[in-house]
């Protein structure tokens, strides 16, 4: 990706890495890769925080404040991954 910015878009400020869904172990992976990049500033997660989580709350099989702690503790797990991801 840096190779593709430079050549197309000198001007470019910077890329986040969406996070697509994808499960945490394998985002984990990706921001070891992003962060070698010089373009990949951070990353954008949504679903990957909320969606199981949504979908247990939204059958009501755990209550708000169960959604609220796991929610919490995914987006935290991806902190960290991000924080120690070994950067170039």
């Amino acid at each position: 990706i840096d190779a593709l910015i430079r050549l197309h878009d000198p001007y470019c400020r910077g890329v986040v890495l969406l996070g697509s869904n994808a499960p945490i172990t394998e985002l984990s992976k990706a921001f070891i890769n992003a962060k070698q990049s010089h373009s990949c500033r951070g990353f954008a997660v949504g679903r990957s925080i909320f969606q199981t989580s949504a979908e247990a709350w939204l059958s009501n099989k755990i209550s708000d404040e169960v959604l609220v702690e796991k929610c919490t503790e995914r987006f935290t797990r991806l902190i960290h991954a991000w924080q120690n991801a070994p950067s170039s």
